[in-house]
C-alpha cells in the first residue's frame, strides 16, 4: 500500500512535491461531512434526539460528531500547512499577510451575507431585528473573527440565534496561525525536540480534561481569546498537525501503522471511551497517510477552485433558510437527508461564486514565499476550516 520497492524505506508526508497530495480532497471531504451533521442536528428538536440519529455520534457511542470530526481533520491539516508556510515565509509579516488575506475577506463576506440577507429573510419580526442590531458591534465582531450575534432568528436549540452556527471556531484557528508566527520569530519551530515536548504537554492536558471533564474557567470566555476551554483540544490537533511538519523526513509511511490505527480507532469506538483520546495521534496518521497517497491521486481535485472554505461559510445559513422556508408555510418537518439534498446545491453555487470572486482575488495579493511558486500556492490555499 503505497511502500516503495528502493531500499529507503518510505516516508508518510512528501510536501516538497508541491501537487503531490490530496489535501485538497480532503478538505472538501471534512467539508461535507460538516454540512452532513449539522442536517442532523438541524432537524432534531433537541440534542437527546441529536445523539439518537447522527451516525458517527452513534457509531462511536456518543464520543464524536461527524462535525466534530471534520473540525479535528481541519486543524490537523492547518497545523501541518500552515507550519510549512511559515517556515517558507521570508518574514513573520508575510506570513501573517497571507493568514490574512486567506481568512478574513471569505469570513467578512459570509457575514455580511449573513447579517444583511440570510437573518431579515428568516426573521419573523424585520423591524424588531434591524432595531436590536448595532452596526459598531457587528464591526467589532467581525474584526475579532467573531460569529454574527442575531436574536429571535432561527430559534433551536442547536442554532442558539446565530444565523451562522458554523462561525464561532475561526478565531480559534487564527489564534493558532498567531501562536506559530511568534514560535517562529523566537526560532523555536525549528527545535523540533521541544515542539514535540510541547505538544505532548498540550496532548496531556487535552486527555486530562477529556477523562475528568475538565471545564476550564468554567466555560466563561476571555475576549478577544474565546472560550478557554476550547484551546486544549484545538492546539492538540494543531500541534499535532506541526509535529507531523516537522519530523516529515522521519515518519515512516507504513501500512502496518495505518492498520493499527485503524483498528485501535474501531475499537475504542465500540467500547465507547477512549475514541476521542487517540484521535488526534491516530486520526493524524490517517489522515497523511491518506494526503500523501499516491493511489488516490486526488492532486488535480481543486483545479478549477478549492470550494472548502466556501462550503463551510455558507452551508450554516442555507440549511437555516432551507428550514424556515420549508417548514414554515406548511407546518411540516424534514429529516436530515432532505435538508442535505436541497441545501447541499445551493451551498455548492455559493462557495464556487466565494472562490472566483473573493478568495482567488485576494490570494492573488499574498507575499511570495522562499520556495516556487509550485508549492507557495499549496500551502496558501490551505486553511483548517473549523466547521462545527
Amino acid at each position: 500500500m503505497d511502500n516503495q520497492t528502493s531500499s529507503e524505506p518510505a516516508l508518510l508526508a512528501t510536501i516538497e512535491d508541491g501537487h503531490a497530495n490530496n489535501f485538497d480532497f480532503l478538505r472538501f471531504v471534512l467539508a461535507t461531512l460538516v454540512v452532513a451533521s449539522h442536517c442532523y442536528s438541524l432537524t432534531s428538536r433537541n440534542r437527546t434526539e441529536f445523539s439518537h440519529r447522527e451516525p458517527l455520534l452513534i457509531a462511536t457511542r456518543g464520543q464524536m460528531t461527524g462535525g466534530d470530526l471534520a473540525v479535528n481533520g481541519f486543524f490537523i491539516v492547518s497545523g501541518f500547512l500552515i507550519t510549512a508556510s511559515r517556515q517558507n515565509s521570508r518574514r513573520a509579516i508575510d506570513f501573517l499577510r497571507k493568514r490574512v488575506l486567506r481568512i478574513y475577506p471569505g469570513f467578512l463576506t459570509a457575514v455580511l451575507f449573513g447579517l444583511l440577507i440570510v437573518a431579515p429573510l428568516g426573521a419573523p419580526d424585520l423591524h424588531a431585528y434591524l432595531h436590536n442590531q448595532s452596526v459598531l458591534r457587528d464591526l467589532l465582531y467581525m474584526a475579532q473573527l467573531f460569529p454574527p450575534q442575531t436574536d429571535n432568528v432561527f430559534s433551536n436549540w442547536s442554532s442558539h440565534d446565530q444565523v451562522n452556527g458554523s462561525l464561532w471556531t475561526i478565531r480559534y484557528e487564527f489564534w493558532c496561525y498567531l501562536l506559530i508566527m511568534g514560535l517562529g520569530m523566537v526560532q523555536l519551530i525549528q527545535r523540533r525536540a521541544l515542539m514535540l515536548a510541547l505538544t505532548t504537554v498540550v496532548y496531556g492536558i487535552y486527555v486530562y480534561q477529556l477523562t475528568f471533564h475538565l471545564a476550564l474557567l468554567h466555560g466563561r470566555s476571555i475576549e478577544p481569546f474565546g472560550i478557554p476551554n476550547f484551546y486544549p483540544r484545538f492546539l492538540t490537533y494543531f500541534f499535532v498537525g506541526m509535529v507531523f511538519f516537522i519530523y516529515r523526513d522521519t515518519i515512516p509511511r507504513d501500512h502496518s501503522v495505518l492498520a493499527l490505527c485503524v483498528v485501535l480507532l474501531l475499537a475504542l469506538a465500540a467500547m465507547g471511551s477512549g475514541f476521542d483520546a487517540c484521535m488526534p495521534a491516530c486520526g493524524a496518521y490517517i489522515l497523511f497517510y491518506i494526503a500523501f497517497s499516491r493511489r488516490l491521486c486526488m492532486n488535480s481535485f481543486a483545479r478549477s477552485g478549492d470550494l472548502s472554505y466556501g462550503i463551510y461559510l455558507y452551508a450554516f445559513p442555507v440549511q437555516q433558510l432551507a428550514l424556515y422556508f420549508i417548514q414554515k408555510p406548511s407546518g411540516s418537518t424534514i429529516g436530515p437527508l432532505m435538508l442535505f439534498i436541497v441545501a447541499y446545491p445551493i451551498t455548492l453555487l455559493l462557495a464556487v461564486m466565494s472562490w472566483h470572486l473573493i478568495e482567488k482575488p485576494f490570494l492573488r495579493m499574498k507575499p511570495r514565499n522562499r520556495t516556487s511558486p509550485y508549492i507557495e500556492l499549496q500551502l496558501d490555499n490551505s486553511s483548517a476550516k473549523p466547521l462545527n
